[in-house]
């Protein structure tokens, strides 16, 4: 149940992000992303500092790996929607590596979050 919240707080952010987007001049669409990936980093940053300290470590990197490849699925699904692709399987998949990489980026801040969260004393 913890992963359904994380992953609807940050689609949340991102259903935001694209609704604000949609209103935004071309050229300021980029500058909208970074405000997105950002605002999600931060998210997930503080609420895993937290999960640091009540939650094992283990237990916390594994729910915050999937949170972070399910909204770097989410977000490349909706952006390929946005974007007007017809065939949204194909476009992931030829995006595959990008999908990681996102996976990859939005999966670092809760690791840096989890481990500065630790309350030393626990085993």
């Amino acid at each position: 149940m913890k992963i359904v919240i994380r992953v609807v707080a940050f689609a949340a952010v991102l259903g935001v992000y694209y609704g604000l987007a949609a209103l935004l001049p071309a050229d300021a669409e980029a500058a909208a992303g970074l405000v997105a990936v950002a605002t999600v980093a931060i998210g997930e940053f503080i609420w895993a500092r937290r999960d640091g300290r009540v939650v094992d470590l283990s237990d916390g990197l594994r729910d915050w790996l999937v949170v972070a490849c399910v909204i770097a699925v989410f977000w490349w699904v909706t952006l390929v929607r946005f974007e007007g692709a017809t065939d949204v399987v194909d476009q992931v998949r030829l995006n595959f590596l990008s999908v990681v990489l996102t996976a990859a980026v939005l999966y670092a801040p809760p690791v840096v979050g989890l481990l500065l969260g630790r309350d030393p004393r626990r085993a």
